[in-house]
């Protein structure tokens, strides 16, 4: 499964795959980069050495940086992803830099920002009929997962290995028992 994940609005783009090479990866991003290029208010044209400065300083401080191009169209968007191989091929990053997307890489530990591993887990556990459903709130105040037929422990379980909670970002959460009074 590959994923695309917005912080601010907890939309996620998904493509379901067998196998994640650059040649599947790649061309997928690329074509969700440029649907959501399109729905941004058009770009704000700076000179030369300012609109430079702009990129240059979402580099400041970066342990990975790629190196920019000579020309850059204005800057339009942040895309942060995992530090692998992958993501640091030379003509993908050249084709986000055309496109006014500058890559910012997290640490190989930060895997967490992807999003995937926590999808992925859902997933499963939804198929295995464990999970009735789950989302985000609205506003993104937190989430709620429904599970069925499970005991307590499973469900703590479940949290506890959690990447957000392993690595901080869920920090409380609350088991209750629901009692459905109408339904499938």
């Amino acid at each position: 499964m590959i994923t695309l994940f917005h912080p601010s609005t907890g939309q996620v783009r998904v493509k379901g795959v067998t196998s994640c090479p650059n040649v599947v990866l790649h061309p997928w991003l690329e074509a969700e980069l440029l649907t959501i290029l399109e729905t941004l208010p058009p770009a704000k044209v700076l000179d030369e050495a300012d609109n430079w400065a702009a990129w240059a300083r979402w580099q400041a401080g970066l342990s990975v940086k790629p190196t920019l191009c000579d020309t850059l169209p204005p800057l339009r968007l942040l895309l942060v992803m995992d530090n692998l191989k992958g993501h640091l091929t030379a003509s993908f990053v050249v084709w986000l830099f055309e496109h006014g997307v500058m890559p910012l890489y997290t640490p190989l530990s930060g895997s967490w920002l992807n999003m995937t591993e926590s999808i992925q887990r859902i997933i499963a556990q939804r198929d295995t009929g464990h999970i009735a459903f789950a989302g985000g709130f609205d506003p993104p105040t937190g989430g709620a997962i429904v599970f069925r037929g499970v005991e307590r422990e499973h469900v703590e379980a479940f949290v506890r290995s959690d990447p957000y909670y392993v690595n901080g970002l869920v920090t409380d959460y609350r088991i209750e028992r629901w009692n459905l009074l109408r339904g499938h």
